[in-house]
């Protein structure tokens, strides 16, 4: 990838220099003159990093929007369980162009832009609140974490691993929840089920955004 970039902006000649290597030990070779990348990530903490960056906050977000915007408990799992298809499918693209081998395609995939709308949180965000003090707590936690990556890799896995650790913790404690109350009989929710359905296409379009947005963690 770095290659194509440096081929890129037109540094020709020279790109053999910027060659990457996997070496433990250091980060710069006088010898060879090449740029190394240090093993810093093991396998569980690559699998770690993985999960906190595929389950995101719209996993928890978005259920409410689909709900809203389908109108049923039936046709909000329809919509989930059609996203998630749709979801797989461009999972295994992305995993079919990322595997061929194709240089140009490998670097593509690494420079995907995801622009996601910001669609929770009205109620809180409509409230009224100094710019300076909203703009300083911004700014605060990504000083904070991009001093964190900075300084210190092991560092970053070791807060990653919190963070995971605390939305699969919610995670199951959400469908131990759901099973507990089902197995009480309480499933008053499923008896017409597709009842009070909306019927306009577009809010179903839209039912289908925020269900993608939870997916979209891929």
């Amino acid at each position: 990838m770095i290659q194509q970039i440096i081929k890129w902006l037109g540094i020709r000649g020279r790109s053999e220099k910027f060659k990457l290597t996997s070496s433990p030990k250091k980060s710069y070779d006088s010898t060879t003159e090449l740029i190394c990348v240090k093993r810093e990530l093991g396998l569980g903490s690559a699998v770690v990093m993985t999960l906190g960056s595929i389950v995101g906050a719209g996993l928890f977000i978005s259920p409410k929007g689909v709900l809203m915007c389908t109108g049923s408990v039936g046709m909000s799992l329809v919509v989930w369980s059609v996203a998630g298809i749709i979801s797989m499918i461009g999972a295994l693209v992305f995993v079919f162009v990322g595997a061929s081998g194709d240089p140009d395609a490998s670097c593509c995939d690494h420079t995907v832009v995801d622009i996601r709308q910001l669609h929770a949180g009205d109620d809180f965000l409509s409230m009224r609140y100094p710019q300076g003090a909203v703009r300083l707590i911004a700014a605060l936690p990504i000083c904070i974490l991009t001093f964190i990556n900075c300084r210190n890799v092991q560092w970053v896995t070791r807060l990653q691993g919190v963070f995971t650790a605390a939305k699969a913790f919610a995670i199951i404690l959400i469908i131990v929840g759901g099973v507990y109350h089902l197995c009480k009989g309480n499933v008053q929710n499923f008896e017409n089920a597709f009842q009070d359905t909306t019927t306009k296409p577009g809010i179903i379009a839209l039912s289908f955004y925020y269900a993608l947005y939870a997916y979209g963690g891929w």
